[in-house]
């Protein structure tokens, strides 16, 4: 029989609660969510016509903070980083992890979530490949640390759990014309009666955010709420490196908030694709635009509009 850490025995206990009794939902919840989401979008599209389909996810929403940074992604592209390559790696592994029921070396599976993605394509593909040896090596003993971290503080789940990784899920309003999208780390448990009994998690093994990662988090909670009908009783961020979280309890004001930014996400989106002025403000996410050199709101450090 497998031990478990008193690490795990608290994750259990307190995270995946798994004597909780789960609570109540009103069945009509979704259909509320969904009715006030496609008349939000259905405002928008009319005050501000795009011809091309908008697709909102967490990214997204998050770039929108500034209508620059929103534009520098679009145009520029996905801009990876090792840190990124990390987190896509020990993800990766992790996951192999779940699905083997820890039955594997988690030396190989490190091994093999390298294979899959230096084989593949794409800008984190091409900047893997280009790291030198040694920095390889230091990357790839960097994600076996993390992958061991998350065995030590993290239980292994049953099959019975019914876990879900990197799950895909989409949303259409408006007749497709607004996609929402989003692929949450991990869901655990399913749908079979009046009770909320999924958890919903994303793995972090980077610097906290946590304003921002409950937006996110919230954002995932509401796809999943529409997708299956019934919200998650709880949502939380998970520090791999930490072997901490922090997390939230279902409350119906928490989705309504998550609607009410994603119609304001869609509207700030609509409004640029449709050649409105950029409303710039500068913050932390400047360090990460490429046009910040030439940006009066870096500049001066205010918020500024400027035509596109």
């Amino acid at each position: 029989m497998q031990t478990t850490t008193p690490a795990q025995e608290r994750l259990r206990d307190e995270l995946l609660g798994w004597d909780e009794e789960r609570p109540r939902v009103d069945p009509d919840l979704a259909d509320r969510l969904r009715a006030e989401l496609e008349d939000g979008v259905a405002r928008v599209l009319d005050a501000h016509p795009v011809d091309e389909r908008l697709w909102v996810s967490k990214s997204a929403l998050d770039r929108l903070v500034c209508d620059g940074w929103f534009v520098d992604r679009r145009e520029s592209g996905f801009q990876p980083s090792s840190a990124m390559v990390a987190g896509v790696l020990a993800h990766r592994a992790i996951e192999m992890d779940q699905a083997t029921q820890r039955t594997r070396d988690p030396r190989a599976l490190v091994e093999r979530a390298w294979r899959e993605l230096v084989t593949d394509t794409g800008a984190l593909a091409d900047h893997t490949n280009a790291l030198d040896d040694l920095d390889a090596d230091l990357l790839r003993d960097d994600v076996l640390q993390l992958l061991t971290d998350h065995r030590d503080t993290w239980p292994l789940l049953p099959t019975a759990a019914h876990v879900r990784t990197e799950q895909r899920v989409r949303v259409d309003l408006a007749a497709g014309r607004v996609v929402l999208s989003g692929a949450p780390d991990m869901t655990i448990g399913g749908v079979r009666d009046e009770r909320a009994r999924m958890l919903l998690v994303d793995l972090k093994t980077g610097l906290r955010r946590p304003a921002s990662e409950r937006q996110e988090l919230r954002f995932y909670a509401l796809l999943l709420t529409l997708k299956y009908g019934q919200p998650p009783f709880r949502w939380a961020t998970y520090y791999v490196a930490e072997g901490a979280w922090d997390a939230e309890d279902l409350h119906e004001d928490l989705l309504w908030t998550a609607v009410r930014r994603t119609v304001d996400g869609v509207e700030q989106a609509a409004r640029i694709t449709a050649g409105g002025d950029l409303r710039l403000q500068p913050g932390d996410h400047c360090r990460f635009c490429t046009r910040r050199d030439g940006c009066p709101a870096y500049l001066s450090q205010a918020p500024a509009t400027v035509s596109p």
